[in-house]
């Protein structure tokens, strides 16, 4: 295998994870939105505190482990595509430039699926505290 069918491979890969990644945040955005919406509406079917946290805490590390994860896998696609345009260094430098774009872009798109991912998961947390609190502010109530 040559080294341009390497960089190709490397950076289809690579673009293939990412959009891979993005559609997973997206659908687990919304059905966690959806099973937060539904937990507001059936708080009285958790037992405890610790049995709503756990719930409310399920898949959560999954985006954060993608949208931290993008980047590196982003950078890896930009190195391994810069090191094989290097090793063609006798290109003029209108080519180098051009083969140098390509592999940058996966760097930018990893940035770009990490900050859709970062938003994501505050937004997940924040809306799984506000559920927490709801749930704490119906077992007081009822205790009074």
């Amino acid at each position: 295998m040559n080294l341009e069918k390497i960089k190709i491979v490397t950076e289809q890969g690579v673009a293939a994870f990412l959009i891979f990644s993005l559609i997973f945040l997206f659908i687990s955005f919304l059905s966690r939105v959806i099973k937060y919406k539904f937990f507001i509406n059936n708080l009285d079917k958790f037992n405890t505190e610790e049995d709503l946290t756990l719930e409310l805490q399920k898949g959560l590390h999954l985006i954060s482990s993608i949208t931290t994860n993008s980047v590196y896998i982003g950078l890896f696609g930009t190195v391994i595509g810069i090191l094989i345009t290097l090793q063609n260094i006798n290109v003029d430098k209108t080519k180098l430039v051009a083969s140098l774009a390509l592999p940058l872009t996966s760097t930018a798109a990893a940035i770009i699926v990490a900050v859709i991912g970062n938003f994501i998961l505050n937004y997940l947390e924040e809306y799984a505290n506000r559920v927490l609190t709801l749930y704490k502010k119906e077992a007081k109530n009822v205790t009074e």
